[in-house]
């Protein structure tokens, strides 16, 4: 018997049926891989491992499956074992061949769409498209089928049911039927891939007059951002078995050596992270970028500003790529200015408490209830960015120009020890909070605008959350 390693879902008898089911369910996944038994060859393509099955090893080949079940070399099958098998109990039965050229097709419209950046209108067009190549090419193979029968003496008729599965909808067509447009496409990634969809939260709404196609028209418009639920991106994240397993064990270093975050004495004296368990560490960032010409004369109403948040629990070596980098939310600079970065960070304050819970917060990871807690680790962003979720003073031509400290910009050029200045800490920073809410002058006076939204987290702070960041500070700061 063959089993499927990367799902429980698959299990049957014949090889090819195995190879049919990778391949349409599976070839098109993150990091796929899969090697060949016999002689220990790996390939990152299942076109390339088929070819080489076909080729150097068609009647012996096995995968290297850690869960393949053997009854003895009796179990081992060619590919030409299907027909024999006409009452083969393989869990895929020819209505679940849509299923599977469902998903298939549902990976091709991801892959395309995200890796080459193309709009809506463009998958649904090469859909449409390919369709018309499927059905083309099905309809030419029926025509030689009909030939090879009547050259034979033969009629579509005299073969009891041929001319019905000639006549049927491909499995391309009835797969197709099933992510016709965006709505159907949407729903389906969030059903079976773990997609996490984006929030629309309307910040205002008011109504205005504006010009459309030529005419004056009465139009209500909508000032929103959109937010990422970090409970639901985590839901999907612990349902990855290595991430789990990275959660679960975690990294930090015995030998006395400072790698990342989890080897600080931060860390150690943490309330949450230095107790035993398997709190969920969150690495957020902040930083704006523009989609525009950046030369232009209105490009500024075009930034947008983006929070994203690294699962700290992750060793060093699987945090450095990009796919490890999850998206908080997407709020455009102009609205975050004008309705202030607090009403921005409500929704994932509001995410945050529940996960600083003592209760935590209970996932469903591979079908069973398990519950975790977590907080906000380091906060990196550059300087302006910090300030602004900091709610400090966000231009450094002022009084105080540090988040870190109660430096002045003279004090900077003639004192250079951290003994020669005063530490903003925690208490220090809530009573400058405090004065600047009563009176609005003294703001100037401490460098402080409001009181950060991110100062309602049961363990994390601004004094000493918002860490400095090495690549704005020294790569692209002090040391050019």
């Amino acid at each position: 018997m063959h089993s499927c390693p990367y799902c429980t879902s698959f299990l049957g008898r014949s090889f090819k049926k195995l190879l049919h089911h990778i391949k349409f369910i599976h070839s098109h996944e993150p990091n796929f891989s899969i090697t060949c038994r016999q002689c220990g060859q790996s390939f990152r393509k299942f076109n390339s491992f088929k070819s080489h099955i076909q080729r150097e090893e068609k009647k012996n080949a096995l995968l290297n499956f850690a869960n393949v079940s053997e009854q003895g070399d009796e179990d081992v099958e060619d590919e030409n074992s299907d027909e024999e098998d006409g009452e083969d109990n393989d869990s895929n039965e020819d209505t679940n061949y849509v299923d599977d050229m469902t998903r298939f097709l549902a990976l091709f419209i991801l892959k395309t769409k995200e890796e080459n950046q193309l709009s809506q209108q463009t998958i649904n067009a090469i859909l449409d498209n390919t369709g018309d190549l499927v059905d083309s090419s099905l309809v030419e193979m029926k025509n030689k089928v009909v030939a090879c029968l009547q050259s034979s003496g033969i009629e579509i008729a005299d073969v009891e049911g041929l001319s019905g599965v000639l006549d049927e909808p491909s499995i391309y067509s009835q797969a197709k039927q099933r992510l016709q447009n965006e709505y159907q496409q949407m729903k389906y990634f969030v059903e079976n891939f773990n997609f996490v969809e984006p929030q629309e939260v309307i910040l205002n709404q008011y109504a205005e007059y504006r010009y459309l196609q030529g005419k004056q028209k009465l139009c209500l418009v909508k000032e929103t951002f959109h937010y990422i639920s970090i409970l639901k991106t985590l839901q999907s994240l612990l349902n990855q078995a290595d991430v789990l397993c990275e959660v679960m064990n975690g990294h930090s270093s015995n030998d006395g050596i400072l790698r990342d975050y989890c080897d600080s004495e931060q860390y150690k004296m943490h309330a949450l992270f230095g107790q035993p368990g398997n709190a969920l560490l969150l690495h957020c960032y902040y930083d704006d970028f523009q989609v525009t010409n950046p030369l232009g004369s209105k490009t500024k109403k075009h930034k947008i500003g983006a929070f994203y948040f690294n699962l700290g629990n992750l060793s060093p070596e699987y945090r450095s790529v990009i796919n490890s980098i999850q998206l908080i939310a997407l709020c455009r600079v102009p609205l975050i200015k004008k309705y202030g970065m607090n009403r921005i960070l409500q929704p994932f304050m509001q995410d945050l408490h529940q996960l600083e819970a003592d209760r935590g917060v209970t996932f469903w990871i591979d079908e069973q209830e398990r519950t975790f807690s977590g907080s906000i680790g380091p906060y990196s962003s550059d300087n302006l960015g910090a300030h602004s979720l900091g709610g400090f003073q966000e231009s450094f031509s002022g009084l105080r120009i540090c988040r870190i400290c109660m430096a002045t910009r003279e004090d900077t050029n003639t004192k250079f020890t951290e003994a020669d200045f005063q530490i903003r800490t925690r208490a220090i920073h809530d009573r400058h909070c405090r004065l600047v809410e009563n009176d609005a002058n003294l703001e100037a006076t401490y460098g402080v605008k409001t009181r950060s939204v991110l100062n309602q987290s049961r363990y994390f702070h601004i004094t000493d959350g918002l860490v400095l960041d090495v690549m704005h500070d020294q790569l692209e700061g002090v040391l050019p």
